[in-house]
């Protein structure tokens, strides 16, 4: 039961990230009037990106505790 309330919970902090940065994307967009959503995609990569980093190392973390 544990890891199932873990790994949910991951599931939904990126979530919540990537809403974070459509919506931070999306008026960046519009404040520059740019034509197409650059500032949108460029921070949705960027978040995933860093979500996939901070798992990697807490999985590494978790990996070196168990031990």
């Amino acid at each position: 039961m544990k890891n199932y309330m873990r790994y949910s919970g991951m599931a939904f902090e990126l979530l919540a990230l990537m809403i974070i940065m459509v919506f931070v994307g999306k008026k960046l967009d519009e404040f520059f009037e740019m034509k197409k959503s650059v500032f949108t995609a460029f921070l949705v990569i960027f978040g995933v990106i860093g979500y996939l980093v901070k798992l990697y190392y807490e999985i590494k973390n978790e990996k070196k505790n168990d031990r």
